[in-house]
């Protein structure tokens, strides 16, 4: 017998993804969901109108909620943010946190940001929020957007080589957008230091 042939028999390099991958953890993965949901019920019940990625807002005694999960919208009913009555909105954060702590959302959090997967609880509406903000810049030669959602078939691969993607890992770059998104950066860096 070959050496080629023993080696074959039990060889199957199919399995390096399977073995570089992380373990997925339902308990831990549960966790900025929850801590999510506490805040966003302390700063509510607080009354706290203002503070930094805040899940909620309140305008005429109508709550809209936008939850978020690794930076990305955590879709409900295919939509970024929904609407409920003000006098609900404890209640139903409540009702979250029990249906995330029982494990009722893991296969939706472990696959959060890896496709078209979404929460849905009843029938799905209008989107309700605005989704990611087109670029500025001139379209590009080769007819290309200058940003790309990282999902889909772009999931893993990017819509041409000299993309990148950006640090929260949600949407692709083209060069020019990297540039232009740097220059932005710096300029409102310089506005809260002082510096021009």
């Amino acid at each position: 017998m070959a050496l080629k042939d023993l080696f074959g028999k039990f060889f199957d390099n199919t399995l390096a993804e399977t073995f570089s991958s992380k373990p997925h953890d339902p308990t831990k993965a549960r966790q900025p969901l929850l801590r999510g949901i506490d805040v966003a019920k302390r700063q509510f019940e607080a009354g706290q109108v203002k503070g930094p990625n805040r899940w909620w807002s309140s305008r005429n005694k109508v709550v809209a909620f936008t939850p978020k999960l690794e930076g990305r919208p955590f879709l409900i009913n295919g939509v970024g943010t929904n609407h409920m009555p003000e006098e609900r909105f404890v209640e139903f954060l409540n009702e979250m946190r029990s249906h995330v702590d029982a494990g009722d959302f893991d296969a939706v959090i472990a696959s959060h940001g890896k496709g078209n997967t979404d929460v849905h609880i009843g029938k799905a509406r209008g989107t309700g929020s605005r989704g990611p903000q087109a670029s500025k810049l001139d379209a590009r030669a080769d007819g290309l957007p200058h940003r790309v959602p990282i999902e889909g078939d772009h999931a893993t691969t990017p819509p041409h080589e000299s993309y990148v993607a950006n640090k929260a890992g949600s949407y692709w770059r083209s060069p020019e957008q990297v540039i232009a998104d740097s220059a932005k950066s710096q300029k409102r860096k310089a506005s809260m230091t002082g510096v021009a």
